[in-house]
C-alpha cells in the first residue's frame, strides 16, 4: 500500500533561521510484498520517522554532539558515510567522526529539499537534499535509515553524497 503524499513538512533550516524556507515534503506508508496487514505503519510512524530525521539536522546544524550521540544506535551494525569519506562500521567509529565534524569552526545553515520519508514495518527511511549553507555552500543527497528501537526510532545509517550537477 502507499499513502498519498501528507501535506507540508517541515523542510528547513531549523530553529527558524533567518532565510529559512518551507516546502511541502512527501511521505510514503508500504508494507512488502506479502506482509502481513499488522506491518503496515501508521502516520504516527511517519511522523515520528520524520521528527527523528528533523533532529538529526537540528543537531549537525547545532553542532549539538549530545542531541546527535542521543539519536543514533549504538550497535556494529551502524554504518554512516560522510561525503568523499569512506564507509564508517559501527558506532565507535561513527561518533568519533560526528566529534570532529561537529567540533568544528564552521556552523552551517541546513534547508532541506527534496525530501521524502518511507517507513516498512520497523525500518524508516528519510532522501534528502541537504543545501548547506556557509563559508561554501554545497548540496549533498543523503538517506538516512532509521530502525523501530525500545527507545524510539534511532539512526543506524546515514549516506550523504556530494551533488556535483543535476542530470
Amino acid at each position: 500500500e502507499r499513502a498519498v503524499p501528507r501535506g507540508a513538512a517541515r523542510s528547513a533550516s531549523h530553529h527558524g533561521a533567518p532565510g529559512a524556507v518551507e516546502r511541502a515534503g512527501s511521505v510514503e506508508r508500504m508494507t512488502s510484498p506479502g506482509a502481513p496487514e499488522s506491518a503496515m505503519s501508521d502516520a504516527g510512524d511517519l511522523d515520528a520517522v520524520r521528527s527523528a530525521n528533523q533532529a538529526f539536522y537540528a543537531a549537525f546544524e547545532a553542532g549539538d554532539l549530545d542531541a546527535m550521540v542521543a539519536l543514533w544506535e549504538h550497535s556494529a551494525r551502524t554504518s554512516c558515510v560522510h561525503p568523499g569519506w569512506p564507509v564508517l562500521r559501527g558506532w565507535d567509529t561513527i561518533e568519533p567522526s560526528w566529534r570532529a565534524i561537529l567540533s568544528g569552526p564552521e556552523r552551517l545553515q541546513v534547508i532541506l529539499t527534496d525530501e521524502q520519508v518511507v517507513v516498512v514495518g520497523d525500518v524508516g527511511w528519510a532522501t534528502v537534499d541537504e543545501n548547506l549553507l556557509g563559508r561554501r555552500a554545497a548540496t549533498v543527497t543523503a538517506v538516512n535509515l532509521f530502525a523501530r528501537t525500545r527507545a524510539g526510532w534511532r539512526m543506524v545509517a546515514h549516506h550523504g553524497s556530494a551533488v556535483v550537477a543535476r542530470p
